[in-house]
């Protein structure tokens, strides 16, 4: 599979054991450049996408991946679960979905309060780095700035981005 993130083709190439090693040698040879799980963890948090199990499960309508442009179809004919889709579609929105935001540590200590948790981070840089979370719409669209926090317990401060 290739695809193109942040204006850069990335191919995912899955092979047999036995013909990993002559794989990786042709792709080298031709200019690919191997880059890992941490690159591919960072740019898929970039562009929004999910893990499933991580990020989404089975508790979430699909519309909340905010994936509707890649993923649904109102179109479609009848399907497997077309009603719950369908109702959200009319109503105009859902009431939560995954937002990727840009996060740094937060500058002031926090009261044991119930915030949202981050569910992907990418460990790009110390001081401000992407994640995936689940906010409520109006949390997303309010003034204030917005607190998170990591499945480990750490408050980091949000800025969507998309």
């Amino acid at each position: 599979m290739t695809a193109v993130w942040n204006d850069a083709p990335i191919a995912f190439v899955s092979v047999n054991a036995t013909d990993s090693v002559e794989t990786w040698n042709r792709l080298t040879t031709a200019g690919a450049t191997p880059a890992g799980s941490m690159v591919f963890e960072h740019q898929r948090i970039l562009e929004r996408f999910p893990k499933v199990g991580t990020d989404v499960s089975d508790a979430n309508m699909a519309p909340e991946a905010d994936r509707i442009a890649e993923a649904i179809c109102y179109t479609k004919g009848c399907y497997l679960g077309q009603e719950p889709i369908a109702r959200l579609d009319a109503m105009g929105h859902v009431n939560r979905k995954l937002y990727c935001c840009m996060a740094r540590p937060c500058p002031t200590s926090i009261p044991e309060t119930s915030l949202p948790v981050i569910t992907s981070v990418s460990h790009s840089s110390n001081t401000e780095f992407p994640v995936l979370v689940q906010l409520t719409v109006n949390t997303a669209t309010g003034s204030k700035a917005i607190l998170a926090q990591t499945p480990e317990g750490t408050v980091l401060e949000l800025t969507i981005t998309a």
